[in-house]
């Protein structure tokens, strides 16, 4: 099977977009000196996230200030920082469309092409002396490709079912009333790349967080059970020990109240 553990010595790559897991996978790395860089789109700390991080403090339209406070929120740890290479203009640009689009179809070709572009970029910065590759849901793009060409295990965290496009959309077609329609799946090729074909193509090993997303990725993605491993997402102790207060005819929904979260 292929996918070889990294262990001591190794050196690995983190592709990710955002803060996903609050950057809890390159600092794992960090801490145990395996980090060799984390790839980003933006950041507080580094690049155009130090104006972000300023800018964020003067009223501005919502349109600049809310994708500032939320970038000034991201900030890796002092040792990934320092390791941190981040695509800032290329973000902005993304998020400065992106945020102006309310078309559901052009938004998500947008966000695709988006992704070909950075994937592109990070394949163009290279690959440095990384000996394995972790990509969170197979952001990397073109990277991926390098790295399984070149030889490097490549760990993806799949953090939802990769046929949820699909789902969401099932669900529209019956119950068209509960919201816009999104885009359909089945037109989610964007210039001869597909997202979660890409992952499926160019991973060695799936990490999933459920049952749910392993049975997924093998009945509808053909990827085989052995290359699975599920791991739960952690939480707090602390969390364990809240007290509920329950009101009557009030409900806690953690997540965006769309029909795509199942609200």
């Amino acid at each position: 099977m292929t996918g070889a553990l990294p262990n001591k010595g190794a050196k690995v790559l983190v592709l990710q977009t955002g803060a996903r897991h609050d950057y809890r996978v390159p600092a794992a790395f960090a801490a145990k000196d395996m980090l060799e860089a984390l790839y980003t789109d933006i950041c507080a700390g580094t690049g155009l996230g130090w104006i972000a991080q300023l800018a964020a403090s003067f009223p501005l339209p919502s349109r600049l200030a809310d994708p500032l406070k939320r970038w000034s929120a991201r900030r890796p740890s002092d040792d990934v920082l320092r390791l941190t290479k981040s695509d800032d203009l290329l973000a902005l640009n993304y998020m400065l469309r992106f945020s102006s689009e309310t078309d559901f179809e052009r938004r998500r070709v947008s966000m695709i092409k988006y992704t070909i572009a950075r994937g592109e970029r990070m394949s163009r910065r290279g690959l440095g002396n990384a000996t394995h590759v972790f990509s969170i849901f197979g952001e990397g793009g073109k990277l991926l490709k390098d790295a399984r060409q070149k030889g490097l295990p490549v760990f993806s965290d799949v953090i939802v079912a990769p046929s949820t496009a699909k789902i969401h959309w099932d669900e529209a077609m019956a119950y068209p009333e509960w919201g816009p329609m999104p885009p359909d799946p089945a037109r989610e090729w964007v210039d001869g790349y597909h997202p979660v074909v890409n992952l499926v193509e160019n991973t060695d090993i799936f990490v999933c967080p459920s049952r749910f997303v392993a049975d997924d990725l093998v009945k509808n993605w053909q990827v085989s059970r052995e290359q699975i491993r599920e791991l739960p997402y952690a939480i707090n102790d602390s969390w364990l020990g809240v007290q509920s207060t329950p009101v009557p005819g009030r409900v806690l929904f953690a997540g965006t109240a769309n029909r795509r979260k199942g609200i």
